[in-house]
Protein backbone atom coordinates (compact mmCIF):
# COMPACT_ATOMS: atom_id res chain seq x y z
CA UNK A 1 0.00 0.00 0.00
CA UNK A 2 1.52 3.60 -0.59
CA UNK A 3 1.92 5.57 2.14
CA UNK A 4 -1.54 7.43 3.34
CA UNK A 5 -0.47 11.07 2.59
CA UNK A 6 -0.16 10.10 -1.13
CA UNK A 7 -3.31 8.36 -1.69
CA UNK A 8 -5.20 11.41 -2.24
CA UNK A 9 -2.26 13.71 -2.88
CA UNK A 10 -2.71 16.66 -1.10
CA UNK A 11 0.04 19.37 -2.52
CA UNK A 12 2.80 19.35 -0.31
CA UNK A 13 3.67 23.69 0.66
CA UNK A 14 6.62 24.57 -1.14
CA UNK A 15 7.70 28.44 -2.87
CA UNK A 16 5.26 28.90 -5.10
CA UNK A 17 2.45 27.48 -3.25
CA UNK A 18 0.07 30.40 -1.31
CA UNK A 19 0.40 28.21 2.15
CA UNK A 20 1.46 29.91 5.27
CA UNK A 21 3.58 26.99 6.83
CA UNK A 22 4.09 23.58 6.31
CA UNK A 23 3.94 20.42 8.48
CA UNK A 24 6.22 20.13 10.88
CA UNK A 25 7.32 15.98 9.07
CA UNK A 26 7.56 17.82 5.88
CA UNK A 27 10.27 20.37 7.38
CA UNK A 28 11.73 17.42 8.83
CA UNK A 29 11.92 15.12 5.55
CA UNK A 30 13.46 18.49 4.03
CA UNK A 31 15.93 19.26 6.43
CA UNK A 32 17.46 16.03 6.32
CA UNK A 33 17.40 15.33 2.26
CA UNK A 34 19.32 18.40 1.98
CA UNK A 35 21.67 17.34 4.60
CA UNK A 36 22.11 14.17 3.21
CA UNK A 37 23.04 16.14 -0.14
CA UNK A 38 25.88 17.69 1.28
CA UNK A 39 26.87 15.07 3.30
CA UNK A 40 26.21 16.11 6.69
CA UNK A 41 24.96 13.76 8.19
CA UNK A 42 27.69 11.22 8.88
CA UNK A 43 28.35 10.36 11.84
CA UNK A 44 25.23 10.14 13.12
CA UNK A 45 23.02 6.76 12.94
CA UNK A 46 20.04 6.03 10.61
CA UNK A 47 18.43 4.86 13.43
CA UNK A 48 18.31 8.56 15.05
CA UNK A 49 18.02 10.15 11.40
CA UNK A 50 15.15 8.03 11.35
CA UNK A 51 13.56 9.05 15.42
CA UNK A 52 14.18 12.43 14.13
CA UNK A 53 12.14 12.47 10.90
CA UNK A 54 9.17 10.86 12.92
CA UNK A 55 9.77 13.27 15.52
CA UNK A 56 10.92 11.34 18.57
CA UNK A 57 14.55 12.88 18.73
CA UNK A 58 15.88 15.82 18.29
CA UNK A 59 19.30 16.44 16.65
CA UNK A 60 21.82 19.28 17.44
CA UNK A 61 23.26 21.51 15.23
CA UNK A 62 26.65 21.09 17.07
CA UNK A 63 26.50 16.91 16.33
CA UNK A 64 27.23 17.73 12.04
CA UNK A 65 29.74 19.76 10.74
CA UNK A 66 28.45 22.07 8.57
CA UNK A 67 30.44 23.93 5.96
CA UNK A 68 29.11 27.06 4.18
CA UNK A 69 27.68 25.13 1.39
CA UNK A 70 25.84 22.84 3.30
CA UNK A 71 24.44 25.60 5.07
CA UNK A 72 23.28 27.16 2.04
CA UNK A 73 21.64 24.01 1.08
CA UNK A 74 19.81 23.64 3.82
CA UNK A 75 18.36 27.06 3.85
CA UNK A 76 17.86 26.73 0.19
CA UNK A 77 15.89 23.87 0.31
CA UNK A 78 13.97 25.04 3.42
CA UNK A 79 12.90 28.66 1.07
CA UNK A 80 12.63 26.68 -2.41
CA UNK A 81 10.96 23.86 -1.51
CA UNK A 82 9.05 25.03 1.50
CA UNK A 83 8.65 28.68 1.90
CA UNK A 84 10.08 28.79 4.93
CA UNK A 85 12.45 32.07 4.38
CA UNK A 86 15.41 31.68 7.20
CA UNK A 87 18.80 33.80 6.83
CA UNK A 88 21.96 32.97 7.16
CA UNK A 89 22.33 35.22 9.99
CA UNK A 90 19.94 33.88 11.53
CA UNK A 91 20.34 30.00 11.87
CA UNK A 92 22.73 29.92 14.65
CA UNK A 93 20.07 30.89 16.73
CA UNK A 94 18.69 27.51 16.51
CA UNK A 95 20.55 25.08 18.54
CA UNK A 96 18.74 22.12 17.03
CA UNK A 97 17.47 20.91 13.55
CA UNK A 98 13.92 20.41 15.82
CA UNK A 99 13.60 23.89 16.64
CA UNK A 100 14.28 24.72 12.68
CA UNK A 101 11.59 22.42 11.82
CA UNK A 102 9.04 23.89 14.19
CA UNK A 103 10.30 27.92 12.92
CA UNK A 104 9.21 26.38 9.75
CA UNK A 105 6.58 24.91 9.98
CA UNK A 106 4.63 27.35 12.32
CA UNK A 107 4.07 29.90 8.85
CA UNK A 108 6.01 33.08 10.71
CA UNK A 109 8.99 32.60 8.31
CA UNK A 110 6.55 31.69 5.48
CA UNK A 111 7.30 33.63 2.28
CA UNK A 112 4.83 36.73 2.26
CA UNK A 113 4.81 36.71 6.65
CA UNK A 114 5.54 39.88 7.50
CA UNK A 115 8.94 39.01 8.81
CA UNK A 116 9.74 37.32 5.73
CA UNK A 117 8.60 40.59 4.08
CA UNK A 118 11.12 42.69 5.81
CA UNK A 119 13.87 40.94 4.43
CA UNK A 120 15.81 42.88 1.25
CA UNK A 121 14.32 39.84 -1.40
CA UNK A 122 10.83 41.20 -1.14
CA UNK A 123 11.60 45.08 -1.25
CA UNK A 124 9.48 46.80 -3.69
CA UNK A 125 10.60 47.59 -7.31
CA UNK A 126 9.37 50.23 -8.86
CA UNK A 127 6.44 50.58 -6.62
CA UNK A 128 5.82 46.82 -6.76
CA UNK A 129 6.42 43.43 -4.81
CA UNK A 130 9.07 41.14 -6.59
CA UNK A 131 6.97 37.99 -7.94
CA UNK A 132 8.07 35.09 -5.06
CA UNK A 133 10.88 33.35 -7.18
CA UNK A 134 12.38 36.30 -8.19
CA UNK A 135 12.14 37.30 -4.30
CA UNK A 136 13.39 33.72 -3.03
CA UNK A 137 16.32 33.89 -5.69
CA UNK A 138 17.22 38.02 -4.55
CA UNK A 139 17.18 36.97 -0.46
CA UNK A 140 18.90 33.36 -1.65
CA UNK A 141 22.00 34.99 -3.44
CA UNK A 142 22.58 38.04 -1.04
CA UNK A 143 23.83 34.62 1.48
CA UNK A 144 25.97 33.61 -0.76
CA UNK A 145 29.52 33.88 0.00
CA UNK A 146 31.36 31.99 -3.27
CA UNK A 147 30.74 31.46 -6.96
CA UNK A 148 30.18 28.15 -5.79
CA UNK A 149 27.24 28.92 -3.37
CA UNK A 150 26.01 30.55 -6.38
CA UNK A 151 26.46 28.05 -8.70
CA UNK A 152 24.77 25.77 -6.46
CA UNK A 153 21.72 28.07 -6.11
CA UNK A 154 21.66 28.00 -10.05
CA UNK A 155 21.43 24.07 -10.35
CA UNK A 156 19.05 23.82 -7.28
CA UNK A 157 16.44 26.28 -8.91
CA UNK A 158 16.78 24.92 -12.64
CA UNK A 159 16.26 21.23 -11.52
CA UNK A 160 12.61 22.83 -10.46
CA UNK A 161 11.55 25.93 -11.73
CA UNK A 162 8.93 26.84 -14.53
CA UNK A 163 9.49 28.58 -17.92
CA UNK A 164 7.15 31.57 -16.39
CA UNK A 165 9.38 31.60 -13.40
CA UNK A 166 12.20 31.65 -15.60
CA UNK A 167 10.19 35.11 -17.45
CA UNK A 168 9.60 36.01 -13.97
CA UNK A 169 13.20 35.96 -12.98
CA UNK A 170 14.94 37.40 -15.63
CA UNK A 171 12.56 40.54 -15.67
CA UNK A 172 13.41 41.05 -12.31
CA UNK A 173 17.22 41.32 -13.56
CA UNK A 174 16.64 43.18 -16.41
CA UNK A 175 14.87 45.75 -13.19
CA UNK A 176 17.78 45.52 -11.98
CA UNK A 177 15.62 43.87 -8.76
CA UNK A 178 17.76 40.73 -8.50
CA UNK A 179 21.69 40.64 -8.48
CA UNK A 180 24.56 42.92 -10.05
CA UNK A 181 28.25 42.62 -10.56
CA UNK A 182 30.35 40.64 -8.82
CA UNK A 183 33.57 42.51 -7.21
CA UNK A 184 35.53 40.80 -10.14
CA UNK A 185 32.91 42.52 -12.72
CA UNK A 186 31.26 39.37 -13.56
CA UNK A 187 27.92 38.96 -13.46
CA UNK A 188 26.46 35.48 -12.85
CA UNK A 189 23.09 35.82 -12.66
CA UNK A 190 23.03 37.77 -15.93
CA UNK A 191 25.15 35.00 -17.52
CA UNK A 192 22.76 31.90 -16.02
CA UNK A 193 19.56 33.64 -17.04
CA UNK A 194 20.39 34.65 -20.51
CA UNK A 195 21.68 30.79 -21.05
CA UNK A 196 18.87 29.55 -20.18
CA UNK A 197 17.08 31.86 -22.18
CA UNK A 198 18.75 30.94 -25.30
CA UNK A 199 17.75 27.06 -24.04
CA UNK A 200 14.18 28.24 -24.38
CA UNK A 201 14.09 30.37 -27.30
CA UNK A 202 15.92 26.78 -29.19
CA UNK A 203 11.73 25.79 -28.56
CA UNK A 204 11.11 27.75 -31.50
CA UNK A 205 8.39 29.62 -28.62
CA UNK A 206 8.63 32.85 -27.84
CA UNK A 207 5.52 32.79 -25.21
CA UNK A 208 6.28 30.44 -22.03
CA UNK A 209 4.56 27.15 -21.72
CA UNK A 210 2.17 27.94 -18.87
CA UNK A 211 3.15 25.52 -16.51
CA UNK A 212 2.58 25.77 -12.74
CA UNK A 213 3.91 23.69 -9.94
CA UNK A 214 2.71 21.50 -7.34
CA UNK A 215 5.33 19.66 -4.57
CA UNK A 216 3.45 16.78 -3.80
CA UNK A 217 6.17 15.26 -1.50
CA UNK A 218 9.73 14.93 -1.06
CA UNK A 219 11.12 14.42 -4.75
CA UNK A 220 7.87 14.26 -6.50
CA UNK A 221 6.67 17.56 -8.52
CA UNK A 222 3.88 17.57 -10.71
CA UNK A 223 3.98 20.36 -13.35
CA UNK A 224 0.40 21.34 -14.62
CA UNK A 225 -0.98 23.44 -17.83
CA UNK A 226 -4.14 24.80 -18.53
CA UNK A 227 -7.14 21.99 -19.41
CA UNK A 228 -8.90 19.18 -17.42
CA UNK A 229 -6.34 15.86 -16.66
CA UNK A 230 -9.24 13.74 -18.23
CA UNK A 231 -8.27 15.35 -21.78
CA UNK A 232 -4.39 15.22 -21.28
CA UNK A 233 -1.28 12.90 -21.02
CA UNK A 234 0.21 12.51 -17.99
CA UNK A 235 3.64 12.14 -18.85
CA UNK A 236 5.49 10.19 -15.86
CA UNK A 237 9.02 11.02 -15.93
CA UNK A 238 12.18 9.51 -14.44
CA UNK A 239 15.09 12.06 -13.56
CA UNK A 240 18.69 11.48 -13.69
CA UNK A 241 20.86 11.24 -10.95
CA UNK A 242 21.53 14.78 -11.57
CA UNK A 243 17.85 15.58 -10.59
CA UNK A 244 16.55 16.71 -14.00
CA UNK A 245 15.71 15.44 -17.52
CA UNK A 246 18.88 15.62 -18.76
CA UNK A 247 18.85 19.28 -19.24
CA UNK A 248 17.52 22.02 -17.67
CA UNK A 249 13.88 21.19 -16.05
CA UNK A 250 12.46 24.69 -17.44
CA UNK A 251 13.86 23.70 -21.02
CA UNK A 252 12.41 20.51 -20.90
CA UNK A 253 9.15 21.80 -19.91
CA UNK A 254 9.56 24.39 -22.68
CA UNK A 255 9.73 22.18 -25.32
CA UNK A 256 6.36 20.18 -23.97
CA UNK A 257 3.03 21.23 -25.08
CA UNK A 258 1.02 22.02 -21.59
CA UNK A 259 -2.24 22.15 -23.44
CA UNK A 260 -1.45 18.39 -24.26
CA UNK A 261 0.10 17.03 -21.57
CA UNK A 262 1.04 17.44 -17.91
CA UNK A 263 4.38 16.56 -16.06
CA UNK A 264 4.72 13.89 -12.54
CA UNK A 265 8.42 14.55 -12.12
CA UNK A 266 10.15 11.65 -9.75
CA UNK A 267 13.58 12.64 -8.61
CA UNK A 268 16.33 10.05 -8.21
CA UNK A 269 17.11 11.57 -5.13
CA UNK A 270 19.70 8.81 -3.71
CA UNK A 271 21.60 9.21 -7.13
CA UNK A 272 21.31 5.36 -7.65
CA UNK A 273 19.77 5.20 -10.70
CA UNK A 274 16.22 4.41 -8.97
CA UNK A 275 18.07 0.74 -7.35
CA UNK A 276 17.70 2.30 -3.51
CA UNK A 277 14.17 3.47 -4.27
CA UNK A 278 13.03 6.96 -3.70
CA UNK A 279 12.64 8.69 0.23
CA UNK A 280 8.76 8.35 1.22
CA UNK A 281 7.91 6.60 -1.62
CA UNK A 282 9.85 3.09 -1.53
CA UNK A 283 12.94 1.70 -0.57
CA UNK A 284 13.15 -0.20 -3.85
CA UNK A 285 12.35 0.72 -7.58
CA UNK A 286 9.32 -1.98 -7.37
CA UNK A 287 8.02 -0.54 -4.24
CA UNK A 288 8.29 3.19 -5.94
CA UNK A 289 6.47 2.26 -8.87
CA UNK A 290 3.93 0.35 -6.46
CA UNK A 291 3.11 3.88 -4.49
CA UNK A 292 2.88 5.60 -7.67
CA UNK A 293 0.31 3.05 -8.81
CA UNK A 294 -1.85 4.33 -5.79
CA UNK A 295 -1.87 7.26 -6.57
CA UNK A 296 -5.58 9.13 -7.64
CA UNK A 297 -3.64 11.42 -9.79
CA UNK A 298 -2.64 8.93 -12.51
CA UNK A 299 -6.37 7.80 -12.91
CA UNK A 300 -7.73 11.84 -13.62
CA UNK A 301 -5.62 11.47 -17.03
CA UNK A 302 -7.03 10.35 -20.51
CA UNK A 303 -3.77 8.94 -21.00
CA UNK A 304 -0.50 7.99 -19.31
CA UNK A 305 3.55 8.19 -20.89
CA UNK A 306 6.39 7.42 -18.58
CA UNK A 307 9.55 9.20 -19.49
CA UNK A 308 12.97 8.66 -18.24
CA UNK A 309 16.85 9.38 -19.26
CA UNK A 310 20.04 7.90 -18.58
CA UNK A 311 19.70 6.01 -15.26
CA UNK A 312 15.76 6.72 -15.59
CA UNK A 313 15.35 4.58 -18.53
CA UNK A 314 15.12 1.67 -17.24
CA UNK A 315 12.64 2.71 -14.72
CA UNK A 316 11.03 4.29 -17.09
CA UNK A 317 10.16 1.19 -19.10
CA UNK A 318 9.53 -0.85 -15.63
CA UNK A 319 6.94 1.62 -14.69
CA UNK A 320 5.36 1.49 -17.85
CA UNK A 321 4.66 -1.82 -18.19
CA UNK A 322 3.57 -2.60 -14.66
CA UNK A 323 1.11 0.80 -14.86
CA UNK A 324 -0.40 0.32 -18.49
CA UNK A 325 1.06 2.98 -19.76
CA UNK A 326 0.38 3.85 -23.73
CA UNK A 327 3.97 4.60 -24.43
CA UNK A 328 7.32 4.38 -22.00
CA UNK A 329 10.64 6.13 -23.41
CA UNK A 330 13.55 5.94 -22.71
CA UNK A 331 16.47 8.22 -23.36
CA UNK A 332 20.15 7.49 -23.21
CA UNK A 333 18.95 5.04 -20.81
CA UNK A 334 21.69 2.47 -19.42
CA UNK A 335 21.24 0.05 -16.35
CA UNK A 336 22.91 0.50 -12.95
CA UNK A 337 25.47 -1.60 -13.36
CA UNK A 338 28.13 -3.24 -16.04
CA UNK A 339 27.95 -7.06 -14.69
CA UNK A 340 26.52 -9.35 -17.68
CA UNK A 341 24.16 -11.08 -15.38
CA UNK A 342 23.08 -8.30 -13.55
CA UNK A 343 21.66 -6.64 -16.73
CA UNK A 344 20.53 -10.01 -17.43
CA UNK A 345 18.41 -9.93 -14.43
CA UNK A 346 17.10 -6.48 -14.73
CA UNK A 347 16.03 -6.96 -18.59
CA UNK A 348 13.70 -10.39 -17.40
CA UNK A 349 12.36 -7.95 -14.88
CA UNK A 350 11.38 -5.41 -17.19
CA UNK A 351 9.07 -7.77 -19.24
CA UNK A 352 5.34 -7.83 -17.97
CA UNK A 353 4.17 -9.89 -14.79
CA UNK A 354 3.59 -13.55 -16.24
CA UNK A 355 0.05 -14.67 -17.64
CA UNK A 356 -0.12 -10.54 -17.92
CA UNK A 357 -0.73 -9.14 -21.37
CA UNK A 358 1.15 -5.07 -21.80
CA UNK A 359 -0.17 -3.06 -24.19
CA UNK A 360 2.49 -0.35 -23.23
CA UNK A 361 5.17 0.37 -26.13
CA UNK A 362 8.45 0.90 -25.09
CA UNK A 363 10.64 3.35 -27.17
CA UNK A 364 14.65 2.95 -26.78
CA UNK A 365 15.95 6.68 -28.19
CA UNK A 366 19.78 6.69 -27.96
CA UNK A 367 23.07 8.09 -29.91
CA UNK A 368 23.75 5.29 -32.53
CA UNK A 369 27.38 4.48 -31.30
CA UNK A 370 27.61 5.36 -27.51
CA UNK A 371 28.58 1.29 -27.17
CA UNK A 372 27.01 1.10 -23.27
CA UNK A 373 23.28 3.00 -24.34
CA UNK A 374 23.63 0.68 -27.50
CA UNK A 375 23.88 -2.18 -25.51
CA UNK A 376 21.06 -1.18 -22.84
CA UNK A 377 18.65 -0.82 -26.07
CA UNK A 378 19.58 -4.50 -27.72
CA UNK A 379 18.97 -5.86 -23.95
CA UNK A 380 15.65 -4.41 -23.57
CA UNK A 381 14.80 -4.92 -27.08
CA UNK A 382 15.42 -8.68 -26.86
CA UNK A 383 13.81 -9.26 -22.84
CA UNK A 384 11.14 -6.13 -23.20
CA UNK A 385 9.98 -6.49 -26.36
CA UNK A 386 11.35 -2.81 -26.95
CA UNK A 387 11.93 -0.80 -30.04
CA UNK A 388 15.18 0.92 -30.52
CA UNK A 389 15.47 4.22 -31.95
CA UNK A 390 19.21 5.11 -32.60
CA UNK A 391 19.77 8.90 -33.49
CA UNK A 392 21.92 10.26 -35.52
CA UNK A 393 23.79 13.36 -35.05
CA UNK A 394 26.87 14.57 -37.05
CA UNK A 395 29.82 14.83 -34.89
CA UNK A 396 27.75 14.07 -31.48
CA UNK A 397 27.17 10.28 -32.77
CA UNK A 398 29.17 8.95 -29.48
CA UNK A 399 27.51 11.11 -27.11
CA UNK A 400 25.33 9.88 -23.68
CA UNK A 401 23.84 13.22 -23.32
CA UNK A 402 21.97 13.59 -26.71
CA UNK A 403 19.86 16.25 -25.70
CA UNK A 404 22.32 19.14 -25.51
CA UNK A 405 23.44 18.86 -28.84
CA UNK A 406 20.19 18.27 -30.31
CA UNK A 407 19.17 21.56 -28.31
CA UNK A 408 22.01 23.69 -29.30
CA UNK A 409 21.67 23.00 -33.14
CA UNK A 410 17.42 23.26 -32.97
CA UNK A 411 16.85 19.88 -32.90
CA UNK A 412 15.66 18.83 -30.00
CA UNK A 413 11.35 20.38 -30.89
CA UNK A 414 11.29 17.53 -33.42
CA UNK A 415 12.60 15.01 -31.24
CA UNK A 416 9.22 16.21 -28.89
CA UNK A 417 7.33 17.00 -31.74
CA UNK A 418 7.87 13.12 -33.20
CA UNK A 419 7.94 11.14 -30.18
CA UNK A 420 7.27 12.21 -27.06
CA UNK A 421 3.72 13.87 -28.22
CA UNK A 422 3.09 11.97 -31.27
CA UNK A 423 0.63 9.02 -31.99
CA UNK A 424 1.44 5.21 -31.57
CA UNK A 425 1.47 4.81 -34.80
CA UNK A 426 3.36 7.69 -36.41
CA UNK A 427 6.36 7.03 -34.00
CA UNK A 428 9.69 6.66 -36.22
CA UNK A 429 11.99 3.76 -36.54
CA UNK A 430 15.10 5.96 -36.52
CA UNK A 431 15.97 9.96 -36.37
CA UNK A 432 18.65 11.76 -38.10
CA UNK A 433 19.10 15.08 -37.02
CA UNK A 434 20.83 17.46 -39.59
CA UNK A 435 23.87 19.12 -39.25
CA UNK A 436 23.59 22.88 -37.94
CA UNK A 437 25.39 25.48 -36.84
CA UNK A 438 24.59 26.40 -33.17
CA UNK A 439 21.16 27.66 -32.88
CA UNK A 440 20.27 27.52 -36.28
Amino acid sequence: MPPARYAGMPPWPCWSSDNGGMSNSAARQTIIEALRLTNSLEGLGAEHVAAFLKGDQDIALGELSLDSLARMELLIALEVEQGASITPDELPAFETLGALAAAAADGSRALGSASSMAGPGAAPVSGQVLPQVAAVYRRAIRGCRSVNQINKLHIDLENRITPADLQQLADGQARGALSGPMADGSEPTAVWLNTLQGMLAASGKTVPEPFTTARLGPNLWHYRGPGKPGEKTLLLCFSTIRRRMLIPTPVFLQHLNAQAADVLLVVDSRTASFQAGVPALGDTLEAVIATLAGLDLLKQYRRLRTFGCSGGGYPAVLAGHRLGAELAISVAGRFPGRNYWSRLRWTLQARPPAGAHSSCTALLAYSRKHGRDRKFARFLRWGAAARRLPIAMPGHDSEHNIFEPMLSHGELRHFFAQVVHAQLDALPAALACRQAEPGA
